[in-house]
């Protein structure tokens, strides 16, 4: 019956997909044309979270597979 430990005081750790919701967040900012490039990441992941931001802020995306990673660009 021991199979778990409860814990306090536990800092919790800032999440991969915070941080990459930041920096489309941050895209959304920036002029037209714009593009981020997410090395190693997840073409299918990195799509879904693009729409998700999208819909939030009223911005458009377009995200294309690249060598090495997914580069997101905004558009017009």
């Amino acid at each position: 019956m021991d199979d778990f430990k409860i814990e306090i005081n536990v800092p919790i750790s800032e999440g991969r997909g915070d941080t990459l919701s930041y920096a489309l967040r941050q895209l959304c900012q920036a002029p037209d044309g714009a593009s981020i490039l997410f090395n190693g990441k997840n073409y299918g992941s990195m799509r879904t979270l693009a729409t998700k931001i999208s819909a939030e802020q009223g911005v458009k995306f377009t995200v294309r597979k690249i060598s090495g990673g997914v580069r997101v660009w905004k558009l017009p």
